[in-house]
């Protein structure tokens, strides 16, 4: 048995005892060539031990990813080659999908939204049927690639479409709600301007079809009292039953969407129609004629009745000077009738023609005028030749006055009262030489005038009368 002894006397005393335990360190040492190909191939046995395990083992692994936009794009695809376009779609601009996509893990386990894409298959199952089909939503990889198996939370779309056609509209009809017109203005529709006045659209041929023209809109609230061009103005497209197909460029190609407008603005006055007389005699009266002259059978002459008997015609013109001709006009003369000419019976056919820079916008087209001869007669009486007085006569030559007996026969017409106070010494007849022919001799039917007594106000002769006169040269002897 081991004892301790004891120190000695002045001896240092002794150090504490250590333990006995201690833990050994690994002895560190540079690794080997082996070292680092053991720990290479370590690794790759492990990868390729995992690449199994996740492809033999474990294949069916899933993705699932929420939210992928669909895209809609029908380039290049069988429907476009039928000349369709799409229209519309369901959730149109917010169609999505959620999807889950089966297969390898190494293929598909670090697949994102943005590695995959969404859409509207045109090729498969498309027809050319103009209108709405049900068509499969399809899912590939960002670089085409199509995945094996996978299922999408849609699996189809309803689109519709169309094909597409050309057709020129016209531009025809307008809306002005807020003009008025100054008095007697009027704007005649079938005369207003457009620029331009056809229109190319473009569009579905389901909705071009149903265009039947443009309305243009004049919102601007004014007195129109002449000729304008309005530029600032709204348009629609309307239907034949006059619906409104659409009032924006956003649905349809359309060739242009400003339109300016010319309004041609006329004036019009209406006025009672009249005529005038030719070759009144001196002393007639114009009235006791005047008073009997009917148009069209039953219309008087205005001041010989009430407004209401009167032939009214409506004058238009777009000249502001014309305009202000027309309004200092109380009638308007549509023609002028001898005096001659107008004999119990008579009927005269007038046709209404207008002056420059003036349109018959009633459109009476032609006027009948009669005279109402109901107390009227016309008697007969006889001149004799030797009472025609030849006025301008020539010296060089001699005329003769050939009628049978030397009498000339003429015809007066007024009342029975009148007539019985003409007798015929009171007539008077002249030949005015200055017409027949005085270079050369023969015979000339030559026009006279009677002059009857100032007492008959209301006579008038009809027709004009006339007599064969002959010419000859005044010889040398004579």
């Amino acid at each position: 048995m081991q004892t301790n002894k004891p120190a000695k006397p002045g001896a240092a005393p002794a150090a504490k005892a250590r333990s006995s335990f201690k833990i050994p360190l690994p002895k560190l040492h540079k690794p080997t060539r082996t070292d680092l190909i053991l720990l290479i191939l370590s690794f790759l046995a492990a990868f390729f031990i995992w690449v199994y395990i996740a492809s033999q083992i474990s294949p069916n692994y899933e993705v699932s990813i929420s939210g992928v936009p669909v895209v809609v794009d029908i380039s290049g695809s069988k429907a476009e080659g039928y000349g369709l376009s799409v229209i519309s779609y369901e959730n149109e601009g917010k169609l999505k999908v959620n999807c889950t996509i089966k297969g390898n893990r190494t293929v598909i386990g670090g697949l994102s939204r943005g590695d995959v894409v969404a859409y509207v298959d045109f090729d498969s199952t498309v027809t050319d049927t103009i209108g709405t089909q049900t068509l499969p939503i399809r899912l590939r990889s960002v670089n085409g690639r199509d995945f094996g198996e996978y299922k999408l939370s849609k699996s189809t779309v309803e689109v519709t479409m169309d094909q597409y056609e050309t057709r020129s509209i016209p531009v025809n009809e307008l809306r002005c709600p807020n003009l008025t017109y100054g008095k007697d203005v009027v704007v005649n529709a079938d005369e207003i301007e457009y620029e331009p006045s056809m229109v190319t659209i473009t569009g579905p041929s389901t909705q071009v079809s149903n265009i039947d023209h443009i309305r243009v809109t004049i919102d601007d609230a004014e007195e129109l009292s002449q000729r304008k061009t309005y530029t600032s103005t709204d348009w629609e497209l309307i239907g034949e039953r006059d619906e409104i197909i659409s009032d924006s460029a956003s649905t349809f190609n359309i060739q242009a969407t400003s339109f300016a407008v010319t309004m041609p603005v006329y004036y019009t006055k209406t006025l009672p129609v009249t005529i005038a007389l030719d070759n009144v005699p001196a002393n007639l009266e114009k009235s006791t004629v005047l008073k009997r002259i009917r148009l069209n059978s039953d219309f008087t002459l205005p001041g010989y009745g009430d407004d209401d008997s009167n032939l009214m015609i409506t004058i238009e013109t777009s000249d502001p000077a014309n305009k202000a001709i027309l309004d200092t006009y109380d009638s308007w003369e549509i023609g002028s009738i001898s005096m001659y000419k107008l004999s119990i019976g008579s009927i005269f056919q007038i046709n209404v023609e207008m002056e420059a820079g003036y349109t018959d916008r009633s459109q009476l087209g032609t006027v009948i005028v009669t005279l109402d001869a109901t107390d009227l007669i016309a008697d007969t009486r006889i001149i004799k030749n030797s009472d025609i007085q030849l006025i301008n006569p020539s010296q060089d030559y001699e005329y003769a006055l050939q009628s049978p007996a030397g009498n000339t026969i003429i015809t007066l017409i007024g009342t029975p009262e009148e007539l019985a106070e003409i007798y015929s010494t009171d007539l008077r007849a002249s030949i005015n030489l200055i017409n027949v022919s005085g270079s050369q001799e023969g015979n000339f039917s030559q026009a006279f005038t009677v002059t009857l007594p100032d007492t008959a106000t209301g006579v008038w002769v009809s027709p004009q009368p006339r007599v064969n006169i002959s010419v000859s040269v005044v010889s040398a002897d004579d």
